[in-house]
C-alpha cells in the first residue's frame, strides 16, 4: 500500500475514500481534498487563512495531486489530500517570509486551533514552503479535531494501563529558570545554536537526548518522521522542536508553552506510556 510522507494511504481518488471538491468562500481547489474528517479541517483551515491572513484567489490554491516530493523518492502528502497549496503564486517555495510577521503569528494561532494537526511549509527548518499546508497527525486525532469542529465530540477512548518510560532517568541538565528553546527566546532560552555547556555537555547533546528518549517511548522522531522531519534530530532548537515540544506537553497534559523546562523534561522519563 502506498502512503505519503505523513503515513496516509495514497493513491487514485478511489483508493483512498474519494475527494471533497467543495468550495471554500468560492474559492475551488483542482481535484479537491480528502473527503471525511481531513476535508473538514483542511476547509476550516483555509476558511481561517481567507478571512485572518489573506483573501484566497480562485485558480492560486491547490489539492490533490499524485505526485512525489521534489528532490526525495517519498510520496507528496497531495497524494493522499491531506495537503493543499494556499495561494501559491505570491508564496513560491523556496522563499522565505512571503507572508508579514503579522500573518505568520496569525497562521500559528490558526494551526493551535487544530491542535497542531497541521504543518505549515513556512516553518520548515530547510527549504521554505509558505504556500503549503499538510496533514501531520494520525487518523484518528484528526477525526477528535474535526468532530469538535463540527460539533459532535468524538467518544473518548476507554484509558489503558500505562507501561513505564524507559530509564534510567537523566536529571535537567540546566540551571534554575533556564529551558530549552529558540534562540530568540533570551538567555534563558538554550537554543543548541551557540554550542553553550551545561553539566558537562553542550546544549545540542541534551536537546538530542530529550528528543530521544521521546523515541524510546515510541514517539516517531527522526528525519523522515513525523517530528524533525526535515533537519532530523540535530539538537537546534527551530520550529520543528517546538512543535515536539508542545505535542508532548499536549499528550502529557501540561502546560502547552513550547518550552522544554523541568517539567517537560522529567515527564518523558517518569510519567507512564499510554
Amino acid at each position: 500500500m502506498a502512503l505519503s510522507q505523513n503515513g496516509w494511504k495514497a493513491g487514485t481518488p478511489e483508493e483512498i475514500g474519494g475527494l471533497d471538491t467543495s468550495k471554500v468562500a468560492g474559492v475551488g481547489f483542482p481535484q479537491g481534498v480528502r473527503r471525511g474528517p481531513a476535508a473538514v479541517v483542511l476547509h476550516y483551515l483555509l476558511y481561517q487563512l481567507h478571512t485572518r491572513v489573506e483573501p484566497l484567489r480562485a485558480g492560486w490554491c491547490w489539492g490533490y495531486h499524485y505526485k512525489r516530493i521534489e528532490g526525495s523518492d517519498d510520496l507528496s502528502n497531495h497524494a493522499s489530500a491531506t495537503a493543499v497549496d494556499y495561494n501559491a503564486p505570491d508564496h513560491p517555495m523556496g522563499k522565505r517570509n512571503t507572508f508579514s510577521a503579522a500573518q505568520r503569528a496569525e497562521i500559528r494561532r490558526i494551526l493551535a486551533e487544530l491542535d497542531d494537526v497541521v504543518r505549515w511549509g513556512g516553518d520548515y527548518e530547510g527549504r521554505p514552503d509558505d504556500m503549503h499546508f499538510e496533514i501531520v497527525a494520525g487518523v484518528a486525532k484528526v477525526e477528535r479535531v474535526a468532530a469538535r469542529l463540527t460539533g459532535n465530540p468524538a467518544p473518548t477512548p476507554p484509558s489503558k494501563p500505562g507501561r513505564p518510560a524507559p530509564g534510567p532517568e537523566i536529571p535537567y541538565p540546566l540551571p534554575k529558570r533556564y529551558f530549552f528553546g529558540p534562540e530568540s527566546g533570551g538567555d534563558e532560552s538554550v537554543s543548541g545554536v551557540h554550542a553553550r555547556r551545561f553539566a558537562g555537555h553542550t546544549d545540542r547533546y541534551w536537546i538530542q537526548t530529550w528528543a530521544n528518549q521521546l523515541r524510546r517511548r515510541g514517539w516517531p522522531v527522526g528525519q523522515g518522521r513525523r517530528y524533525l522531519t526535515r533537519a532530523g534530530n540535530d539538537g537546534k532548537f527551530g520550529p520543528e522542536y517546538d512543535q515536539l515540544v508542545r505535542a508532548f506537553q499536549r499528550d502529557q497534559a501540561l502546560s502547552v508553552d513550547g518550552e522544554l523546562g523541568p517539567m517537560t523534561w522529567a515527564a518523558a522519563y517518569r510519567n507512564p506510556i499510554r
